[in-house]
């Protein structure tokens, strides 16, 4: 009894490990069970490592504003359109730039640490005295077109710039249209929608875009219509109180017009380089042509770097 007795003991102990161990369900098996002859349950969710991706680019910086340096560059674009929209028709339209120029003035822009100014940063350096950022540029962009959100917006996007895009209200459209080289097309409210990443929305009138007997309109009509017609265009999707000229002009009722409504900074044609002492309502542009000529990647360059010299001073 006394020889049994160990031998029925290490039998007890060496089947209770057994059990727990391999038989139980509740035991915990070893590594080498749940590998060999394990089938997954079907809804489990497996884990998905992705490569890494060739470049990561580097988070943007901080924006960090400095003392406004003496000349700043507006520029002003009108349409921009590709190669099967340019040629042949619209080669000799001077308000139509070439895609491939627009995105190469980009390019030296950004490569140039350019950075765009976006309209708060504008009327509070006018306003307020405020900084603003390093190498500032403003862009601006008149009368809407649908070319400008189809094939500007991508490429600012693409550099991570901002511009100011004036619309001219009647024209805008209420379901997106169909792009073609002529006539020109408008943008439409999903375009505007689709863009309020890249651009801000200010008037350029609502109907006042228009000549009669070869002047244009905003300097024939009274007071009263000029500002039944600006408030009407301030009625459509803007997104800030800024305002282009019609044609650049302007006169006296339109900037008295202007300054009752709280608009508080309007854009002429007036080639000239922005300065802190420029009037809010009289901010020059240079207004950037579809001439090869006239718009060479010098001539860009040139203007904006401050570098072109007027043979009077601006007087506001």
């Amino acid at each position: 009894m006394r020889i049994l007795l160990p031998i029925v003991l290490v039998f007890i102990f060496a089947w209770y490990n057994i059990y727990n161990v391999y038989l139980s369900p509740n035991g915990d098996a070893p590594e080498e069970r749940l590998l060999v002859g394990y089938e997954p349950d079907e809804y489990a969710v497996p884990t998905y490592e992705p490569e890494l991706p060739l470049y990561e680019p580097e988070p943007p910086p901080e924006v960090t504003l400095f003392p406004p340096p003496l000349h700043i560059p507006v520029l002003a674009y009108h349409s921009i359109m590709p190669m099967e929209y340019y040629y042949p028709r619209n080669v000799n339209n001077p308000w139509i730039l070439l895609q491939d120029t627009f995105y190469s003035q980009m390019r030296y822009l950004y490569e140039n640490n350019f950075n765009t100014v976006t309209s708060y940063q504008l009327i509070d350096f006018l306003f307020y005295d405020a900084y603003l950022p390093y190498n500032p540029i403003i862009l601006t962009f008149d009368d809407g077109y649908l070319d400008n959100a189809l094939f500007a917006a991508p490429i600012m996007r693409q550099f991570g710039f901002t511009g100011m895009q004036f619309l001219i209200t009647e024209y805008i459209q209420e379901s997106p249209p169909t792009m073609a080289a002529s006539p020109l097309q408008f943008m439409s409210f999903r375009e505007i929608y689709d863009t309020m990443d890249v651009f801000e929305f200010g008037s350029h009138s609502h109907a006042m875009h228009r000549f009669t007997d070869g002047m244009p309109n905003i300097e024939l009509e009274s007071a009263e219509n000029i500002r039944a017609d600006i408030l009407r265009s301030f009625t459509y999707p803007l997104t800030f109180d800024g305002f282009a000229y019609p044609f650049g002009r302007h006169n006296y009722d339109t900037i008295q017009t202007l300054t009752e409504l709280g608009v508080l900074v309007a854009f002429t044609t007036e080639e000239r380089y922005l300065a802190r002492d420029t009037s809010p309502l009289l901010i020059p542009r240079f207004s950037v042509t579809g001439s090869p000529e006239e718009w060479t990647m010098e001539h860009f360059s040139d203007v904006v770097w401050g570098r072109v010299i007027f043979e009077t001073e601006y007087d506001n």
